[in-house]
């Protein structure tokens, strides 16, 4: 057998072990994501839900089943939507990648505005022991910036 054979059928082997152990990380991290969403974004978005009900909004949160996704939208006068806030948690072979996003639509020039970001910066991927550090008080924070900044926007 030529050489370059052998070579190259020692690297695929590399290739799929690491394709393993890529996979057996992600395995390993979905759990944890699903169990942020479970025990810490949807009891925060049903505290808000609560809360803004009271102020007299109408409030709708949705998960995704199967997926780390969960949305909460607020809706004002005459039912216009004043924001859709969601958070995700993308599992890959790094890590967790938490975003959160608004979307808004401006009284001012009826235009849709559209932002993204990840929970918690600069990393933006976060290791499992990093996002079991994320408490409810932080995801209703973080919702509340989102929500004063799309009303101060928007009006």
């Amino acid at each position: 057998m030529a050489e370059w054979i052998g070579e190259l059928d020692e690297f695929f082997k590399r290739q799929r072990e690491a394709s393993l152990l890529d996979e057996e990380i992600k395995e390993s991290l979905a759990p944890i994501a699903e169990e942020f969403h479970t025990s810490v974004v949807r009891p925060a978005f049903r505290e808000l839900k609560q809360g803004l009900e009271g102020l007299g909004k109408r409030v709708e949160c949705t998960h995704s089943a199967g997926a780390a996704m969960d949305s909460i939208r607020v809706f004002g006068e005459g039912d216009a939507e004043e924001i859709t806030y969601t958070i995700t948690a993308e599992v890959s072979d790094r890590g967790i990648t938490v975003l959160q996003h608004s979307r808004f639509t401006s009284k001012r020039d009826w235009k849709q505005y559209n932002f993204q970001s990840s929970l918690k910066p600069p990393t933006g991927v976060m290791s499992g022991s990093e996002i079991k550090g994320l408490k409810k008080e932080y995801i209703i924070e973080r919702f509340l910036e989102a929500y004063k900044e799309a009303i101060g926007y928007v009006k």
